[in-house]
């Protein structure tokens, strides 16, 4: 089998994720970097052991990471109202499949509060900096992503996001 387009990196990193034991040691093992989300700092601190076990450098591993959503946006509150609905509709159907699935990762919402305690956020860019911020140095990310699109909203109702991301939140980390 050929990839198209050829990837540029050569050789082409494998980025590996995962919640359970197995899948973090693989990822350690095998892979180049390790994605998850939420705060992952045990799940990474287990995926450098197995990088340091395989004979590699675990100063050297990349590791991506992120809160389930972060979105920046400058009135907040009319954000929330426009997404709550489709973050409720996420979140419960990801707490459904992973719990039919014997893993408890997230819990079924009902309320913006319940979202917000798992990680679900929309801020001013100077706060979402902070945020940012204080995320990385707790959970040793060397590469921070988000999404851009809650489920069921149109592709430019992220505009705002992406362009207040790009101009005033990702220059505050270079």
């Amino acid at each position: 089998m050929q990839l198209f387009p050829l990837p540029v990196q050569k050789p082409m990193p494998l980025w590996l994720g995962g919640f359970l034991p197995k899948a973090i040691e693989r990822a350690g093992r095998l892979g180049d970097g390790y994605i998850s989300i939420g705060p992952i700092r045990p799940l990474v601190d287990r995926c450098l052991e197995a990088v340091r076990a395989s004979g590699r450098d675990p100063a050297r591993y990349e590791v991506a990471g992120g809160f389930l959503w972060l979105l920046v946006a400058r009135d907040p509150e009319r954000r929330w109202q426009e997404a709550l609905p489709h973050f409720l509709y996420q979140l419960n159907l990801y707490s459904r499949w992973f719990t039919e699935a014997g893993m408890s990762l997230f819990s079924a919402a009902s309320s913006r509060e319940d979202l917000e305690r798992q990680g679900f956020l929309i801020l001013r860019p100077e706060h979402a900096v902070e945020r940012i911020r204080e995320y990385v140095e707790q959970n040793r990310v060397t590469r921070f992503y988000g999404w851009t699109i809650p489920p069921g909203l149109p592709p430019e109702w992220s505009d705002e996001h992406v362009e207040l991301m790009a101009k005033e939140v990702i220059p505050a980390f270079r």
